[in-house]
Formats: C-alpha cells, sequence, structure tokens
C-alpha cells in the first residue's frame, strides 16, 4: 500500500489499515471510523486524531452570515435584506438604514437631526424633523403590512415628543 497524502478535494479509501494508518488518515482530512483499536493507546490516538481534524475544520469554515433580530423581524445586513414574519420586505437604502441604525441602537433616543445625519448624510434639508418622520412613517408602514399581529407597527419606532425617536427593547413575552 502506499504512503497516504492529503491533496485538496481527494478521496482516500484504505482497506486494509492498522489504528496508526487510521489516525493519520484522519489527520489527513479523512472522516470517523467505527472501528476500536487493540490497546487503549491505540484507541485514544485515534479518537485523538478524530477531535483534532474536527477542530482544525472547524477553524476553516467561513464565518456564519450574521442576523440580526427584533420581534418578528429578521435583518441580514451583509445581503441588506429584511424578513418581517418569514416574508421578504423591500426597503429603499434609506428604509434599510434607518432600520439597521435603531436595530444597532436599541432604546437609545435619536433626535431628528442625529437620525438624519447618520442616515441621510448629506446638507440638511430645510426640514428635517418632517423628512425623518416622514421616512419613519412609510419604513413603519412596510413593516406593518407583513406584520398581522401588528399591522400599524405600533411600538415598534417610538416618538417621544420633543426628545426622539427610539426602538424599544423587545421583552420575550412581548412577542
Amino acid at each position: 500500500m502506499q504512503p497516504l497524502q492529503s491533496t485538496p478535494e481527494q478521496e482516500a479509501v484504505l482497506v486494509s489499515y492498522t489504528m496508526q494508518k487510521q489516525a493519520q488518515a484522519v489527520k489527513l482530512g479523512a472522516d470517523l471510523f467505527g472501528q476500536a483499536g487493540e490497546t487503549p493507546s491505540d484507541n485514544y490516538d485515534a479518537v485523538m486524531a478524530n477531535i483534532n481534524a474536527l477542530h482544525d475544520r472547524s477553524k476553516r469554515r467561513k464565518p456564519s452570515v450574521k442576523l440580526i433580530s427584533h420581534g418578528n423581524i429578521l435583518v441580514v445586513p451583509k445581503h441588506r435584506q429584511v424578513f418581517v414574519k418569514d416574508a421578504y420586505i423591500k426597503l429603499t437604502r434609506i428604509d434599510f438604514d434607518l432600520l439597521c441604525l435603531f436595530l444597532n441602537n436599541r432604546d437609545r433616543f435619536f433626535t431628528p437631526e442625529q437620525l438624519y445625519m447618520s442616515v441621510w448624510k448629506s446638507e440638511q434639508a430645510e426640514s428635517v424633523a418632517d423628512v425623518v418622520k416622514s421616512a419613519i412613517k412609510r419604513l413603519r408602514k412596510k413593516i406593518g403590512e407583513h406584520d398581522a399581529d401588528n399591522p400599524n407597527a405600533n411600538g415598534f419606532i417610538e416618538n417621544i415628543r420633543d426628545v426622539g425617536y427610539r426602538l424599544p427593547i423587545v421583552h420575550k413575552h412581548d412577542n
């Protein structure tokens, strides 16, 4: 039998092998074996090779996609996708950025000016308060259209007079 060598995407099949060969095969990328060795030392070596191989594979995995959830809302920032109760919602750049700003700063108050500077990132409009109010109303409507439990998105983004807007923290019993 030829010595084992590791190459990308290569499969190795062993017909006759020792526990040492099994350990070597696992180190090179083979999956778990279901045979016990003749001595405890052989078993230990094989088990440790399996554990180390699985650990090495887990380190090579690509990081999972970050998800943000709030009540019935699920956001996939990397793909700029929003779902409410598993229904995809198409949002404009402004709507999406506004939603993410609130989701990443739950329970924090923002003045209309702070929201405008963070989301629109341009010179101030004549009526910043009206622009922000309109965008929040539009976002509430889009979210509410897909949430039968809360069709008006009440309490989704709160407006506190003379203070600003905030996204309150959702407690498990609130869902």
